[in-house]
């Protein structure tokens, strides 16, 4: 076999060039001499995470973990694939372990607060955002999270302060846009919310889902042409999207184009 240092080498440059299952390949030649490798395990663990083999990259890290219990690096990326997988109570055991073998790790408090806010917890996920914006005060994503989880508390100018502040550490965060949006929106401060949208599709004119939100606020202002516009540039970006065809059909329905209308209705029906 090929000098197993360079083997390494080898299949981390792959892994690091988005060649996952070549990647993936060495990993397994190599374990065949090195079955006892937590490493290996673990970066093993997470190539198959990233091809969506979730459960084979789990039984990887919780292998890894048994041979070297103390990798809080491991743990996280264990919490992160349970957390894919919507398994939060399992997800928070593997964070709060990856916090008591170091709990600096901004990242690692951010997730847990995600797996927190998943279980309607927000109480304690804003919690876990503080703690990662506190080791880290330029977490941008943190402060996205945080936002969403004050809003789920109706704390709504709360909310609209953390998303500000995300936008201010990341000018091009879109989601944080978008997030905004979305609560200027249900606030019915249209004005602001265009805006926000605006320039969601201005960074990313491919955002679909801001296009979807405008147009809604142009319906709500009966500003149908516009609404239509706005939910037709959604479709075109992406036509299996159920919502934008019930709002385009609603849009139709008011303006009495009814065989439209129904066929609107029935392709968000259909998908």
């Amino acid at each position: 076999m090929e000098n197993v240092h360079n083997l390494i080498k080898k299949a981390l440059q792959l892994h690091e060039q988005g060649k996952i299952q070549d990647a993936i390949n060495i990993y397994l030649k190599v374990l065949e001499n090195k079955k006892n490798d937590p490493q290996l395990l673990n970066l093993l663990g997470a190539a198959y995470i990233q091809i969506g083999y979730t459960d084979k990259g789990i039984e990887q890290l919780k292998k890894s973990i048994s041979l070297k219990p103390e990798n809080l690096f491991v743990h996280s990326n264990l919490g992160n694939a349970l957390l894919d997988l919507k398994r939060y109570d399992e997800a928070l055991t593997s964070y709060d372990k990856a916090i008591e073998i170091n709990p600096n790790y901004a990242e690692i408090h951010n997730n847990k607060g995600n797996a927190l806010k998943n279980l309607e917890l927000y109480d304690e996920a804003i919690a876990s955002y503080n703690k990662a914006i506190e080791i880290n005060p330029d977490y941008s994503f943190a402060y996205n999270n945080k936002g969403n989880a004050l809003k789920n508390l109706e704390r709504y100018e709360e909310a609209i302060v953390n998303f500000d502040k995300a936008i201010q550490i990341n000018s091009s965060y879109i989601e944080a846009y978008h997030n905004k949006g979305n609560i200027l929106k249900d606030l019915k401060r249209y004005d602001e919310a265009i805006a926000s949208y605006n320039k969601v599709i201005e960074i990313n004119p491919d955002y679909y889902f801001s296009y979807n939100n405008r147009g809604i606020i142009f319906q709500y202002l009966n500003h149908f042409e516009k609404a239509l516009a706005s939910y037709d540039k959604a479709i075109e970006i992406n036509p299996n999207y159920p919502e934008t065809y019930n709002n385009k059909g609603n849009i139709l329905k008011e303006l009495k184009r009814y065989d439209e209308a129904l066929t609107c209705y029935e392709k968000a029906i259909k998908l």
